[in-house]
């Protein structure tokens, strides 16, 4: 929903322990690269603040280590809220 912060949770296992490497339309995000408002960044735990429908892509979440990687999408759609009355 528009307006409001979203959590996105990755959890990786592995032994070195993989690292979290966030992407969002192929690109990877750092705090650096959007307002400080918009994300934060904490272990595996993604959030997005005052999320707008231009905020409407694919996150992927790459777990890696010195073996190899993985990783999961998730199409995230933001919708505008209802008008009231």
């Amino acid at each position: 929903m528009a307006g409001h912060a979203h959590n996105f949770t990755c959890i990786a296992t592995g032994h070195p322990e993989p690292k979290i490497i966030w992407t969002y339309n192929m690109f990877t995000k750092h705090t650096t690269d959007m307002p400080s408002h918009q994300l934060l960044k904490h272990d595996s735990v993604l959030t997005l603040y005052s999320v707008t429908t231009q905020d409407s892509g694919l996150l992927t979440c790459t777990a890696q280590n010195e073996f190899g990687e993985d990783h999961v999408s998730v199409s995230v759609i933001v919708r505008s809220p209802n008008p009231v009355g």
